[in-house]
């Protein structure tokens, strides 16, 4: 006895049927993916095995050469013998003589000989002119009151006055000197005086020396 089937449920078994082939249509879709990866993979292990066989060979020829080199035994060349090194003569150099000079070729300068200390003037200052024809003079007397009294110094400040014509150290004790100018006789003696006294503060100093300029009549004029 056939049952009566309803049109609605044929319709129904058939969009089920249609939706469970196109699932399996997606299913052997990524299967055949699957498939294509798996078999790119395995030709790259395949190609990694044959690489590694090929190691393993060579490696195998290379033990096999060693071996066969150490059992045949390799001729060693033998040590070639160093004669011995007899002992080094001295060689004696050239002694120089005490008075031999040096090459001027050779770069050295010759040394250079110390020149004695020479002792400290005392009498600086020039004795007159007997030329110079003047009878005007004055007489220097300079002191210090502290250490020793530079002549340097003095006959630096006589001289920078240009109407003083000569000049002569009469007594020096080392602080105290007393001096000898001849002036010019156009000059003001005064004027001279006054010139010197300041010129000799400004070498000398205010404080630590003693001054006195007095005017004299030269008796050998």
């Amino acid at each position: 006895m056939v049952e009566n089937v309803h049109p609605a449920d044929v319709s129904g078994l058939k969009i089920e049927l249609d939706q469970a082939l196109s699932t399996l249509d997606l299913a052997l879709l990524e299967a055949g993916r699957s498939v294509a990866v798996v078999r790119n993979h395995m030709a790259q292990v395949v190609e990694l095995a044959e690489r590694s066989r090929e190691m393993e060979a060579a490696m195998s020829r290379a033990r096999e050469q060693l071996a066969v080199s150490f059992e045949d035994g390799a001729a060693v060349p033998p040590l070639r013998a160093v004669p011995a090194i007899g002992p080094v003569e001295a060689i004696d150099a050239p002694v120089m003589e005490p008075d031999a000079q040096l090459d001027e070729d050779s770069g050295e300068a010759d040394p250079v000989e110390a020149e004695d200390p020479k002792p400290e003037e005392t009498y600086p200052i020039q004795a007159p002119d007997p030329s110079a024809k003047t009878s005007r003079c004055l007489r220097l007397a300079v002191s210090s009151k502290s250490g020793n009294l530079d002549l340097k110094e003095v006959d630096s400040s006589v001289n920078e006055n240009p109407s003083v014509i000569d000049v002569a150290l009469l007594d020096y004790d080392g602080r105290q000197a007393t001096l000898k100018l001849w002036i010019n006789d156009a000059a003001d003696p005064d004027g001279v005086r006054d010139a010197l006294l300041t010129s000799l503060r400004n070498h000398l100093g205010k404080k630590d020396i003693e001054l006195s300029i007095e005017l004299e009549e030269d008796s050998s004029a």
